[in-house]
């Protein structure tokens, strides 16, 4: 069974097929335009991913600094 409407046919014989499109429901067209911005999404993850490097690379070599100013007894603590 085709589940056609039942003025399918009609409206394309009759030059309407434009009729035989069914609009699409607002959630349609919000899903529809979010598969859109996908690409551009998966970008911005792939940037943060990258930051999130930058940020444990920089407190790693500052915990490193901290560490070494301790063993070597540069800052002393106050008595």
């Amino acid at each position: 069974m085709l589940e056609w409407p039942w003025d399918y046919l009609v409206n394309i014989l009759g030059g309407k097929s434009d009729k035989n499109v069914t609009p699409q429901s607002p959630l349609e067209t919000h899903l529809a335009k979010l598969v859109d911005e996908l690409p551009e999404i998966d970008a911005l993850r792939q940037d943060v991913a990258g930051l999130k490097d930058i940020v444990y690379e920089i407190d790693r070599k500052i915990d490193l600094v901290i560490e070494s100013q301790h063993t070597s007894g540069e800052n002393p603590q106050p008595e």
